[in-house]
């Protein structure tokens, strides 16, 4: 076989060579793009990179929530340009699968090749809406962090972690995670064209939120422009959509995430307290 399922529209179909080489191409953009998101973030960032470590390990005294630092003090503008480029870092390598897919059936249906592009792009659009959200939870932990005591700190930031953790543990959690592992829900619904795509890529996009919300609100606790953690949430969301074991690790993070929350929860109240 030779040749690519026609697809009734009385075009000539792709053949098979070129369906690969038409997925590989896509393959190498989307990492190459990573990578440069992630040699963009690392030149910026410079000696800052580890500058707001999360709970107790950062440079400010607040245990539980992060230093907000030059972050607090980016305009929305500014924020969203940064935090479109770490979604392009972090989410690249775990979404190409599903891109390369669609790619492949948007070629085997003769969509216009421009279908894939646009795919991307809502995909990329559902987390810039999400990045409003993020802005605004950014700022308003900056200015919470000057109100509460380093007790009270802790367990604000141990809560978004037991939030986080208890997530990963429930039905919505798998439910979205089966979407961005199997892409056979995902095809079912099929939109066509370009409009199509966007709509299939904002769609794609909410499933991935719905899988990824708990760790991202991690890393908003952790630091939300810090190198070591976005490599650290990034590499377990990769091997949560990519890998075999991913199912496992998710259950996995869940209860790490819960044990840390809570001896943050522990470890914030006086001892005084425990000893009656």
């Amino acid at each position: 076989m030779t040749q690519g399922r026609a697809s009734g529209t009385g075009q000539r179909p792709w053949p098979v060579g070129a369906l690969r080489t038409s997925a590989a191409v896509v393959l190498i953009v989307l990492l190459s793009l990573a990578a440069l998101a992630w040699l963009f973030m690392l030149r910026t960032s410079g000696d800052s990179m580890t500058s707001s470590l999360g709970p107790g390990m950062g440079q400010t005294d607040k245990m539980g929530m992060v230093d907000a630092g030059p972050v607090a003090s980016m305009t929305l503008p500014l924020f969203l340009g940064m935090w479109v480029t770490m979604m392009i870092a972090m989410m690249f390598p775990s979404v190409a699968p599903m891109v390369v897919i669609y790619s492949r059936f948007s070629a085997i249906r003769n969509q216009n090749k421009g279908a894939t592009a646009v795919f991307v792009l809502g995909y990329l659009l559902a987390w810039t809406v999400v990045g409003l959200l993020a802005f605004a939870i950014y700022s308003g932990s900056s200015a919470l962090t000057d109100t509460l005591s380093p007790r009270e700190s802790a367990v604000v930031g141990g809560g978004a972690l037991l939030l986080a953790g208890a997530y990963q543990l429930t039905r919505y959690k798998t439910v979205c995670l089966r979407h961005c592992r199997t892409p056979l829900d995902f095809m079912l619904h099929w939109r066509s064209g370009r409009r199509g795509g966007l709509q299939m890529g904002l769609h794609h996009g909410l499933f991935c939120l719905g899988c990824c919300w708990g760790l991202m609100l991690v890393l908003l606790t952790l630091g939300v422009m810090n190198l070591v953690w976005m490599a650290l949430v990034a590499a377990v969301i990769f091997i949560e959509k990519v890998l075999p074991f991913g199912w496992a690790t998710a259950k996995v993070v869940g209860i790490v995430l819960l044990g840390v929350g809570i001896s943050l929860a522990v470890m914030s109240i006086p001892m005084t307290s425990i000893g009656g």
